[in-house]
C-alpha cells in the first residue's frame, strides 16, 4: 500500500469514478461523501485555505481517502495550521472514507506524519461507524486528543405504509396535518411540484431562491438570495448528480405563485433534509407540514423503507417530526509540537472543569 497527497483540483476531479466506487463499498456510503458533492462544495464553500486530500492505494487501486483541508485560524490567541474535513453547516455529517479491508492505521499514520498541521479537527463523526470506532482505537495507541459531544442529529425509520404511519402520529400531528389541507383546498389553486432532474431544477431555480429571500432566513441573511455562494453549491450539486438521481427537490405552488419549497439528498431509500423554506405571506397554510407529508406519502406508497433524515442539531420542532436521534462527535487531535500540545492541553481542563468525559460522550 502506497500514499499520496491530492492538492490541486485537477488531480481531485481525475479521483471521480474511484472515489464513488470505494464510497459504494464502505458503511459511510451517502451522497454527501460522493465526489459531485465535493466537488461543489470546493467550488463555492472551501474556505481560503490548502485542499489535502489523503488517499491510499493497494496497486493502482484507491483504497482509502481523507477529505481534508488546511486553513490558518486563532484559537485562544493562538495561530495555528487547522486540519479538518472538507465540510461547513451544510454537510451532514463527516468521516473517512476507508476499505474495510486495508490496515487503516497505516493510512492514519500517513497522515499524521505528515508536516503542515498544529491541531486537527474532525467534527460530525458519526458514532457506531467501523470506521469510526478504528479511528477512535488508533487515536487511543498514537496520539494527544480530545473527544466532545456533537451533532445529535434527528432522524426515523419508517418501515410501515402510509396508513398506519398516519395512525401511529399523536393527535396533534394528525389535525395540523388535516387543517393544512384543509387550508390548502380554500386555495383558488395549488400544486405540489416534485423536481428529481436537472432540467427541472433549472427550471424551478430563481423560484426557490425568491421564496427562500421571501422566508424567514432573509432576517438573518442565510437566504439563498444573499448568500449566493450556498445557491450555487445547490444548483452545481444538482447539475454534477442529476445522472444518478441523487437529489429531490418539491415545491409548492399555491394561486399560480411559489410559495415553498424542500431540498433533499436522496440515496439508498434515506431522504436527507437540507432545506424547508417557504415565502412569509403563505404561513397560513402551514407549508412546511404539507410539503414533508408529502414526500413521506409519496415514498412509503411506493413500499419503501424509508430513513428520514432531518439532519443538523435536534430541536423542539424536529423531535415532534421523528423520534431517534443520531450521535456524533468532534474530536480534536494535537501534533506532538508546541501548539498542538498547549491547544490539547486548554482543551483538557476546560472539559475537566465542566464535569466532562469522553468515556461519557462515547
Amino acid at each position: 500500500m502506497h500514499f499520496r497527497k491530492v492538492t490541486n483540483f485537477e488531480d481531485f476531479l481525475s479521483l471521480k469514478e474511484q472515489w464513488n466506487s470505494l464510497v459504494k463499498s464502505t458503511d459511510v456510503d451517502h451522497a454527501f461523501m460522493r465526489h459531485e458533492w465535493f466537488e461543489s462544495w470546493i467550488n463555492h464553500l472551501m474556505p481560503k485555505g490548502q485542499l489535502i486530500i489523503h488517499t491510499a492505494w493497494n496497486n493502482d487501486r484507491l483504497v482509502a481517502i481523507a477529505p481534508l483541508q488546511i486553513t490558518r485560524q486563532i484559537r485562544k490567541k493562538i495561530p495555528l495550521r487547522l486540519l479538518s474535513f472538507l465540510r461547513s453547516s451544510v454537510t451532514p455529517r463527516s468521516n473517512f472514507i476507508v476499505d474495510n479491508s486495508i490496515d487503516s492505521d497505516l493510512f492514519f499514520d500517513s497522515i499524521f506524519n505528515s508536516r503542515g498541521w498544529d491541531v486537527a479537527e474532525f467534527q460530525a463523526v458519526e458514532l457506531g461507524q467501523q470506521i469510526t470506532d478504528k479511528f477512535i482505537d488508533y487515536l487511543k495507541k498514537n496520539q494527544q486528543f480530545v473527544i466532545e459531544e456533537g451533532l445529535q442529529s434527528p432522524y426515523e425509520i419508517i418501515d410501515s405504509n402510509w396508513e398506519i404511519y398516519l395512525k401511529n402520529r399523536s393527535l396533534k400531528f394528525k389535525k395540523n396535518y388535516r387543517n393544512s389541507l384543509n387550508r390548502l383546498k380554500k386555495a383558488s389553486s395549488y400544486q405540489i411540484i416534485r423536481i428529481e432532474n436537472f432540467e427541472d431544477f433549472h427550471k424551478y431555480y430563481e423560484n426557490m431562491v425568491e421564496i427562500s429571500n421571501k422566508s424567514w432566513k432573509s432576517e438573518g441573511k442565510t437566504d439563498l438570495k444573499s448568500v449566493p455562494r450556498m445557491a450555487n453549491f445547490y444548483y452545481d450539486f444538482c447539475k454534477l448528480s442529476s445522472k444518478d438521481n441523487l437529489f429531490l427537490s418539491i415545491v409548492l405552488i399555491i394561486d399560480r405563485n411559489p410559495a415553498a419549497f424542500s431540498f433533499y439528498l436522496k440515496f439508498h431509500n434515506r431522504l436527507v433534509a437540507l432545506r424547508w423554506e417557504y415565502d412569509e405571506q403563505y404561513k397560513y397554510y402551514a407549508p412546511g407540514t404539507v410539503l414533508k407529508n408529502d414526500i413521506i406519502k409519496s415514498m412509503l406508497d411506493k413500499g419503501i423503507i424509508l430513513e428520514f433524515d432531518l439532519s443538523g442539531m435536534s430541536t423542539p420542532h424536529k423531535k415532534k417530526v421523528v423520534n431517534r436521534i443520531r450521535k456524533h462527535i468532534d474530536i480534536t487531535v494535537g501534533n506532538p509540537g508546541f501548539y498542538g500540545s498547549i491547544i490539547i492541553s486548554l482543551k483538557k481542563k476546560f472539559m475537566k472543569s465542566q464535569d466532562i468525559s469522553s468515556d461519557i460522550i462515547l
